[in-house]
């Protein structure tokens, strides 16, 4: 576990986001709440200022590009 400094440092950059420190358990997260709820186009990435991966929605030009838009848009 890293010490508090950097954990409150990774804070300040990520605003409100939670970051984790594999992508592994960003995916875990990602894959539990698209389970019990029709929650969609999610997306994990790596935040290069905090050094953390982070769960977020899937950026709508690139759902375009790829033809994932949902058809309830």
């Amino acid at each position: 576990m890293r010490n508090p400094i950097h954990r409150n440092h990774r804070r300040k950059l990520c605003g409100e986001k939670v970051s984790y420190l594999t992508r592994e358990d960003a995916c875990f997260i990602m894959a539990k709440a698209t389970e019990n709820r029709s929650e969609r186009n999610l997306s994990v990435y790596f935040h290069a200022l905090c050094g953390g991966f982070h769960v977020g929605h899937t950026p709508r030009a690139l759902r375009q590009k790829f033809g994932l838009e949902s058809e309830r848009a």
